[in-house]
């Protein structure tokens, strides 16, 4: 799983969308603040499935692991564990 600092908008990374483990490229990084007390950020990610080419949201622990060559990032699905 991932952490936030380690995601970069452009990378590709691999999430599990509809059961299926795809790849996904990072977007962007949205950061939400509380409004009170005791209250914390939320970030969230704006993902493109490289399958489909739909918009995705997820956080950050949904992301498995980075693709280490993006050139080969075709999106074809891998069988989910």
């Amino acid at each position: 799983m991932a952490k936030i600092k380690d995601v970069a908008v452009g990378q590709v990374w691999t999430c599990k969308v509809s059961g299926f483990l795809v790849n996904v490229r990072v977007d962007s990084i949205n950061i939400k603040h509380g409004n009170g007390w005791g209250s914390r950020k939320k970030t969230t990610l704006s993902l493109t499935n490289l399958r489909t080419g739909n918009k995705v949201g997820r956080s950050a622990t949904a992301l498995r692991r980075k693709v280490s060559d993006p050139s080969e990032a075709t999106g074809a699905p891998e069988s989910a564990s």
